[in-house]
């Protein structure tokens, strides 16, 4: 099997409609009960603890000076967020599989399904969308409340960036789907940033969806995709990974595309 392979087979699975259906219903079915109930909790968690940091904060924030780092370090926070949502995008778009212990299910799944029916997020509530973003949050956004109250402007700067980075990590999912909604089911707020390009908007992101699907993968902002397309930046990943360990990008969608619609193997 060869990466040009795995690249046809990918065009061939996601255009064919009888193949799409059959795909989104696996990936569906891998969306357990136990699943949702970790989701669910995870975003209880998450807002009792951003909360908690909003009501530690404001007593700090007296000043000019804090606010201006206040505001560099949530503007800061939001490019970093955009960049880790790429690096998570790429990741699980191009390696491994849904049978990937803990990652498979809870992150894989819902990246391969989205490519094999975009519209498929818009169908998904709120802890579907945002549930995973909070979990993985929760290691940096609950120890962080023990933290002791920034005495310095460096100090609360890294705190308000470090909080603030966990509620854009938080909501890339958020403003994924809604670069994928009609423009009548977008709240006129979320339209307003995005039309400013302050958050992911629809013709940013539809470049990703183009074939083969391996370009603009920041789904936060958007900022950082023009200037990593321009070095080049995932295609050379994926060809030092390749050189590497001489695994293929993109390659369980061959696999797909052998058990839907029987493509023979090279």
């Amino acid at each position: 099997e060869t990466a040009s392979s795995s690249k046809t087979a990918t065009s061939t699975v996601k255009s064919i409609p009888g193949a799409r259906k059959a795909l989104v219903s696996e990936f569906r079915n891998s969306y357990t009960k136990t699943h949702r109930a970790v989701e669910i909790t995870s975003t209880t968690v998450f807002f009792f603890a951003i909360f908690g940091h909003i009501y530690r904060l404001f007593p700090v924030i007296t000043s000019t000076e804090s606010i201006i780092t206040v505001i560099v370090a949530v503007i800061t926070s939001m490019a970093t967020a955009d960049l880790i949502s790429g690096l998570v995008h790429w990741g699980a778009d191009t390696w491994g599989t849904v049978d990937v212990p803990i990652v498979g299910k809870h992150l894989i799944r819902s990246f391969r399904e989205h490519h094999v029916d975009p519209s498929e997020i818009c169908n998904h509530d709120f802890i579907e969308t945002n549930g995973d973003s909070c979990m993985v949050t929760l290691p940096v956004v609950v120890p962080l409340l023990l933290a002791p109250l920034p005495a310095s402007t460096l100090a609360l700067f890294g705190y308000t960036f470090a909080v603030s980075l966990t509620f854009w990590v938080m909501l890339t999912n958020q403003f994924h789907k809604w670069a994928h909604a009609m423009p009548e089911d977008v709240p006129l707020v979320v339209r307003a940033l995005q039309r400013s390009r302050i958050i992911l908007n629809n013709k940013m992101h539809y470049i990703h969806h183009r074939r083969p699907f391996d370009m603009h993968y920041c789904i936060t902002t958007g900022w950082m995709n023009v200037p990593l397309a321009s070095i080049n930046f995932w295609k050379r990943r994926e060809s030092a990974i390749t050189r590497l360990t001489g695994a293929v990008p993109r390659a369980d969608d061959f696999y797909y595309a052998q058990k839907y619609l029987s493509v023979p193997a090279d």
